[in-house]
């Protein structure tokens, strides 16, 4: 069985809950980040989940999170 990385809802809308909660989800992306660019240095899958509402921007991902650039 092959590995795979899955990144699931790193979305804006967490980011805007508190102060803590956005540090620390900002200490996290780059652990995120760090773990997709392994996964893709060694060819591996990396999935991302995301929410989609149409028209709802609180649902895009987090600007700085690597998971959509190639």
């Amino acid at each position: 069985m092959k590995p795979a990385l899955l990144v699931i809802d790193v979305q804006k809308a967490f980011f805007e809950i508190d102060q803590p909660t956005t540090q620390s989800l900002d200490n996290a992306i780059e652990y995120i980040n760090a773990a997709i660019a392994l996964f893709r240095a060694k060819g591996l899958p990396v999935i991302c989940v995301q929410h989609m509402d149409e028209g709802e921007s609180s649902c895009q991902v987090k600007p700085g999170l690597t998971c959509l650039t190639s």
